[in-house]
């Protein structure tokens, strides 16, 4: 029989971590929406440790990359800065989004956990093109996560890509609900 010392503090340590944001900045995000999308993004960059690497892709109709993967010590207030910047606008095209995400995490160092996390509200049409990339990045250690925006959100669709990536899925309903979402990706 074992039993801990309760006296003790115990530090949790976690793997250093490669993080691909995927933002959904689409018109359906226009709003209060935006706004969630943000802050949540916002309050992820801040919660990331200094030496664990970031990514971030905006997407509407099309797809670009705000920041190509590096040490969040080195980005973290620039990329606060071009987050609180964005604005809504333009169709929602989730597919080549997420697989630009993947992509931006092949340069990710080796020892690390690798994660996509899809910030969205989900209304795509692509939804069995995620789901296939999101099941593709098993293969390269990549979990994929789904953070649904909005009461409007397309559970169905982000829970499915969630499930296929083998990530979580959460949406924003509140603090408490994001808080605990942001602490189950870090």
């Amino acid at each position: 029989r074992l039993k801990a010392d309760e006296s003790r503090s115990v530090d949790e340590a976690r793997a250093p971590l490669s993080l691909a944001i995927v933002m959904d900045t689409s018109g359906s995000m226009s709003g209060e929406k935006i706004e969630s999308a943000k802050r949540s993004v916002i309050s992820l960059l801040r919660q990331m440790r200094d030496d664990d690497e970031v990514a971030l892709v905006r997407y509407d109709t099309n797809q670009e990359v705000l920041q190509s993967l590096a040490r969040v010590g080195s980005v973290r207030n620039s990329l606060i800065d071009r987050v609180s910047q964005l604005s809504a606008g333009g169709g929602t095209n989730i597919p080549p989004a997420l697989s630009q995400g993947l992509s931006s995490l092949s340069f990710a160092r080796s020892g690390r956990v690798r994660r996509v996390v899809l910030v969205s509200d989900g209304l795509d049409g692509g939804r069995m093109e995620s789901e296939r990339l999101a099941r593709s990045a098993l293969d390269s250690q990549v979990t994929v996560s789904a953070l649904g925006i909005g009461l409007d959100f397309d559970e169905g669709y982000m829970s499915a890509v969630a499930s296929s990536g083998r990530g979580n899925f959460g949406f924003v309903q509140d603090t408490s609900a994001l808080a605990r979402f942001l602490q189950r990706e870090l």
